[in-house]
């Protein structure tokens, strides 16, 4: 083989290499659209996005405190996400529930009360202590949810997040059962 024809080709091989190989590719191999949330801006019982336990297709929730005159002892919600845009999902593959639960709550030792239930885009969830006498922590989440983007999403805009459904209670340090209506924040697919 000519000596000069063989750093030739190991050049333009080089050259092929360096610029991808010769194919063209866009959008650097990630998600065509993410989500992200904004977190509203009011005192109660809120949904905030967790970035640390988000990726940009699977948006984590978490229900934090934001008055201390509420202050549960436990805690249901009933949630309704947009189907065709988002689903719930498990905040880790290898949680057992819908939910987990959050450091808010001492829920002590032995058997947890941590429920998740779906149904469609609509999820139900319980997480509470054993027993109602101490107060949750305002300095930690109560209890976490997911959701995943939708992968058939082909637009961009805002998507429908309802925190309004009458299964919203809180079980108060006194032992009552009391609706609520928990501060959710907007979901835009991006």
């Amino acid at each position: 083989m000519n000596p000069f024809r063989s750093t030739s080709l190991l050049l333009v091989l080089a050259g092929l290499l360096a610029c991808g190989g010769g194919s063209s590719s866009s959008g650097g191999g990630g998600p065509k659209y993410q989500l992200t949330y904004t977190n509203a801006n009011r005192t109660g019982i809120n949904l905030v996005g967790v970035p640390s336990l988000s990726t940009p297709t699977h948006l984590v929730l978490g229900l934090i405190v934001t008055d201390p005159s509420l202050r549960p002892a436990g805690i249901s919600l009933d949630l309704e996400a947009e189907a065709g845009v988002t689903t719930w999902a498990k905040v880790g593959p290898s949680d057992a529930e819908y939910v987990r639960p959050g450091s808010g709550f001492d829920l002590g030792s032995g058997l947890h009360i941590v429920k998740g239930k779906l149904s469609g885009n609509r999820l139900q969830v319980i997480v509470s202590q054993k027993t109602y006498d101490a107060p949750a922590s305002l300095h930690g989440y109560l209890a976490y949810v997911a959701l995943d983007l939708d992968p058939k999403v082909q637009s961009t805009g805002v998507s429908g997040l309802r925190a309004n459904g009458p299964g919203n209670k809180i079980l108060t340090t006194a032992g009552m059962i009391e609706a609520f209506e928990p501060v959710a924040g907007i979901v835009s697919v991006q």
